[in-house]
């Protein structure tokens, strides 16, 4: 289960977003150990009762939308994610996670617009805070952008903490955009 560091991330993350990171749902940790026992129907089975009592929790549907992914049921954790933005007041962010899903459906066209829209939402009109953000450099080279390798030397040449260096060169040395996708969706 090389996923689940990366399903906890995409969970806690979310959780924060919701406004909710203090009291997070104990059934989330429960949930998470069904899948790293791949357990899904039971893990499926507690996320629709907590979705049954309260279907706008952000942080639910995106341990749903994992869920799936893990299962390789890549539609349905993108239905899963596109929930979680029809709902009113949600600040969840899922990143590139549904461009990768769209790429992994095959869906090449819509993948890299999807790509190109992240771009431009974390750049906000300024590239250079473009090429200080990970997320933004990686959707660059899934997008295979004209100014991705460029970005890809420039992050990696920025002075940061060890931890956050060490995180960039595992993610970014010798990138390769198939292997990635396939890290992130097998």
């Amino acid at each position: 289960m090389r996923h689940i560091i990366i399903l906890m991330l995409i969970v806690f993350a979310c959780a924060a977003c919701t406004g909710r990171a203090d009291n997070p749902d104990p059934r989330h940790i429960k949930v998470l150990e069904l899948m790293r026992e791949q357990h899904w129907q039971e893990a499926e089975r507690l996320l629709d009762v907590m979705l049954e009592e309260d279907p706008k929790r952000p942080a639910t549907w995106s341990l749903r939308a994992s869920l799936h992914a893990e299962q390789k049921q890549y539609e349905q954790a993108l239905a899963d994610l596109n929930v979680i933005s029809s709902l009113p007041k949600s600040r969840y962010d899922p990143g590139i996670m549904p461009c990768l899903l769209q790429e992994r459906l095959g869906r090449l066209t819509e993948a890299r617009a999807c790509y190109v829209k992240r771009i431009e939402q974390l750049a906000q009109g300024n590239e250079a805070k473009c090429d200080a953000n990970l997320e933004c450099v990686l959707a660059d080279l899934m997008a295979e952008g004209p100014d991705a390798e460029a970005r890809r030397q420039r992050i990696l040449a920025i002075s940061k903490s060890p931890e956050e260096m060490k995180w960039n060169h595992f993610l970014l040395d010798g990138f390769n955009r198939d292997e990635y996708l396939k890290a992130i969706l097998p």
